[in-house]
């Protein structure tokens, strides 16, 4: 009996414990911190005004895991889902460091083909606290938001995203 409690307890339990690969929806839309003072790594300046009537995905990672390969995977991933997309998406990356950009940042940015706007962000400017995540702690590699055409956040992910879940959002976001 003990025994059969435990395997259902178990099978109820197998469904929660894949959290972090959830796409989250929020319940009300919190309006999105504008990140046009943040320099450019790569490609043109961004304004969040500049981007109102498009659905907007934005990517966040920490520089200190640009070796980690399930980052190459998240930039690789933006840029496909990019080059998927039409005009009225846009993909904008911003990389977290505290002090400085990594130089291995603009030379994997290039090598890997990253098409996408890159923006830096550190503690100076303060964006990313703005979007209410932490990049700090050793598990935290990675986030994504999807901001809606009256740019309003709608949704995130942190660290393990689907991909497919981001674009089934933003073509939710897209026939409002």
């Amino acid at each position: 009996m003990k025994n059969r409690l435990l395997l259902i307890l178990w099978l109820f339990l197998i469904p929660f414990m894949s959290v972090s690969a959830q796409y989250y929806t929020m319940k009300a839309p919190q309006p999105c911190t504008d990140f046009a003072r943040l320099p450019i790594l790569q490609g043109r300046p961004v304004k969040l005004i500049d981007l109102k009537g498009k659905v907007v995905v934005i990517g966040f990672w920490h520089s200190e895991r640009i070796e980690d390969s399930r980052v190459k995977k998240f930039l690789l991933d933006l840029n496909q889902f990019q080059a998927s997309q039409n005009k009225d998406v846009v993909v904008v990356g911003i990389n977290y460091d505290i002090n400085k950009v990594s130089h291995y940042l603009p030379e994997h940015i290039k090598s890997w083909g990253i098409t996408y706007t890159i923006l830096w962000d550190n503690a100076s400017y303060g964006i990313t606290g703005g979007f209410n995540i932490s990049l700090s702690r050793p598990r935290d590699d990675f986030a994504v938001f999807v901001i809606d055409k009256k740019s309003k956040i709608r949704g995130y992910a942190q660290n393990t995203i689907n991909i497919d879940e981001v674009a089934k959002a933003c073509k939710k976001l897209l026939a409002e």
